[in-house]
């Protein structure tokens, strides 16, 4: 369940729109059911915000993953003085 979790905020944190569960579904390739428990848990710990039947990144949240994925941490060198 995590990967479709990783999925759906990692792609609503590339975009500005708001996606139905059915829009979420068909463009991550998730299951319909399996989406909406992701979305309700989403919705539920304030991750992402629900208008209407459609889902938005809690604009924190996206902030978060926005500078997480700008420090590139697999390029992060330790400092191996001697």
């Amino acid at each position: 369940m995590t990967e479709g979790i990783d999925d759906i905020l990692e792609f609503l944190a590339s975009t500005e729109r708001n996606y139905s569960i059915v829009d979420l579904s068909v463009t991550l390739n998730i299951p319909c059911d399996k989406c909406r428990s992701i979305m309700n848990f989403l919705v539920k710990y304030g991750f992402v915000n629900s208008i209407e039947e459609e889902f938005q990144i809690n604009p924190k949240i996206k902030d978060i993953l926005v500078d997480s994925s700008e420090e590139h941490p697999s390029e992060i060198r330790p400092n191996l003085t001697i």
